[in-house]
């Protein structure tokens, strides 16, 4: 695994959310479910990227698209000491997406309403200022799905974009878009394992199917880092592979951003010199730390760096 840019991260943040976290007792289809308001904030995959990124101590040029009428709100929630943003501005609603945590339970549910809609000059617009702002060797991270209006060739075509600058692909998507990423050859990729599975068109059903079906993929991919939910996450390189999970497990709160919490501590630490088992270490623990918290993102990287000595890592 070599070393990655560390002056600052370039993400794309495509599809924002604002999501709203709801504390109910129990979750019952119909009637009238009274609940406790516990967060509001700015999200979707890609600003929770930005802000785990940002709060771990990264510059980040951030980039993508915010409708207009909530576009403040957004960034006022980013650093401006840490986050240079140069977000294309679109005339569309931002989508809303809510979590319903059972206290009776513990489980929680997930809505999602809507979508942000971008025009084609919108598209224009962002591929322009990639170009402006994309640096050789700069880590582009792109996390989650699709505004409206955006196509599987626009995709791809921003991915390409990317690489002819000479950068490294680090995605995170799911769906079409998922094997789109795969045929880009991308630096890293971080599906989960039901990803995992759509992409190798076969049921992983262990741990050593899932770390076969892996190194199956590293002829496209040098880095997979594959999260496990509860069972931690599997991170398979040219180099090795290695499992890491928290032990006892983290009291989860809920579960929304501790994936993105993941992929960016992975490569915070590989920023910063880490090899890959440390790099691994680091982001479960950032992971740990996003569960256990009400929040879709990092507040800091004080949290995990205080649960780095419960996270358990094993070379496989």
């Amino acid at each position: 695994m070599s070393s990655i840019r560390a002056a600052e991260f370039l993400a794309i943040s495509l599809h924002p959310a604002i999501d709203r976290t709801i504390s109910i007792e129990r979750f019952r289809p119909g009637g009238m479910i009274r609940g406790k308001l516990l967060l509001a904030e700015p999200g979707g995959k890609g600003i929770n990227v930005i802000r785990d990124l940002s709060r771990l101590g990264h510059r980040v040029a951030a980039l993508g698209f915010l409708g207009r009428w909530e576009a403040e709100y957004f960034l006022a929630d980013l650093d401006p000491k840490r986050v240079r943003s140069h977000f294309v501005i679109v005339d569309s609603p931002t989508r809303q997406n809510i979590t319903l945590v059972e206290t009776a339970t513990g489980g929680d549910t997930h809505i999602v309403s809507g979508k942000l809609t971008v025009r084609r000059g919108d598209l224009a617009e962002l591929l322009r200022r990639v170009r402006r702002h994309a640096l050789p060797d700069q880590c582009a991270l792109l996390s989650g799905s699709l505004p409206e209006g955006m196509t599987e060739r626009d995709y791809r075509r921003l991915l390409e974009l990317c690489r002819a600058r000479g950068m490294r692909l680090c995605l995170d998507t799911s769906g079409p878009m998922l094997r789109c990423a795969l045929d880009m050859r991308p630096w890293a990729l971080k599906p989960n394992r039901s990803e995992l599975e759509e992409l190798v068109g076969r049921p992983l059903t262990s741990r050593g199917k899932i770390l076969a079906a892996a190194r199956g993929l590293l002829d496209r991919c040098p880095n997979l880092l594959i999260s496990l939910g509860g069972e931690g996450a599997l991170l398979v390189t040219a180099g090795g592979a290695w499992h890491a999970q928290e032990k006892p497990a983290a009291p989860v709160l809920h579960t929304v951003g501790s994936g993105d919490a993941l992929f960016s501590g992975f490569l915070s630490a590989l920023a910063r010199g880490k090899d890959p088992a440390g790099a691994l270490r680091f982001a479960v623990a950032c992971g740990s730390a996003c569960v256990r918290s009400r929040f879709a993102s990092l507040q800091s990287a004080v949290a995990p760096r205080e649960l780095l000595k419960r996270i358990i890592v094993h070379p496989l």
